[in-house]
């Protein structure tokens, strides 16, 4: 059954938790992408201590913003990420991005807790990004909520390694290449993989749907069931067992569809 994605790569409405003045923090960084698809879709920062962020409103919490945020992403300390998730839920967000780290990576009781938090997104109906990641990316949507900017063009990339996706997007660029969309899933691989969405025709078709994670444990090149797009899965082991594992991984992969 097709999952309706667009929440994430074009909601009606992003709000950015933890957004920030200081340039060399996630919630600048985050808050600056937000702030330039502002023309698309209204675009909320949250910051404890309200005032504003880049000249721009800052509101205390999720809960006292206008409207419930289609999508959220949360980059603030691991203590208060749960909290963060529960009151975005209660807004009633579709889609959350989790940059925040120290959770599952952890182990022990955090990753127990990343665990039962990822239940209760599912309860509610929503879908999760992450947490442990970089971000997301659609360049048809103009939304950049990452670290840095990519290039526009026509590869879909699924990554699990944030520093390898930056690598492929500045690599890009040497060779006149870009993207047309990008998850970083961070914790989310040790869970599941993406589902299938539904596909969007106001989008160009992809050349390239790219997936990296060392979960796969090993590396394949298929046709998705578009003809005109190839998957390429690409991990960091080679055996039998991991090879099945990534071709049948890559059966699925219209999962970011056309982006």
């Amino acid at each position: 059954m097709p999952r309706d994605l667009r929440p994430l790569f074009d909601p009606t409405s992003v709000a950015i938790l933890g957004a920030s003045d200081d340039p060399a923090k996630w919630g600048n960084w985050l808050a600056r992408g937000a702030l330039r698809g502002a023309g698309r879709r209204p675009v909320y920062l949250v910051n404890r201590n309200g005032g504003e962020v880049l000249g721009t409103r800052a509101y205390p919490a999720v809960t006292e913003l206008p409207e419930s945020p289609e999508l959220v992403v949360i980059a603030v300390p691991a203590a208060g990420f749960e909290q963060a998730v529960d009151d975005s839920l209660a807004m009633g967000a579709r889609a959350l991005v989790g940059i925040t780290a120290g959770l599952g990576e952890a182990g022990g009781d955090a990753a127990a807790r990343e665990r039962a938090l990822v239940q209760r997104v599912r309860d509610a109906g929503a879908m999760l990004l992450g947490p442990n990641c970089l971000g997301v990316y659609d360049a048809s949507s103009d939304l950049g909520l990452c670290s840095n900017e990519f290039p526009p063009g026509s590869i879909g990339l699924i990554s699990q390694s944030g520093n390898l996706a930056l690598e492929l997007g500045l690599m890009s660029r040497r060779y006149s290449l870009g993207f047309s969309r990008f998850a970083s899933i961070g914790n989310c691989i040790k869970r599941s993989s993406p589902g299938r969405s539904e596909s969007d025709s106001r989008q160009e078709p992809l050349s390239r749907v790219t997936v990296f994670s060392d979960g796969l444990r090993s590396a394949s090149t298929r046709r998705t069931r578009d003809s005109s797009s190839t998957a390429i899965a690409l991990s960091l082991a080679n055996d039998t067992m991991r090879r099945t594992r990534v071709k049948t991984f890559c059966c699925d992969l219209p999962l970011i569809p056309r982006a």
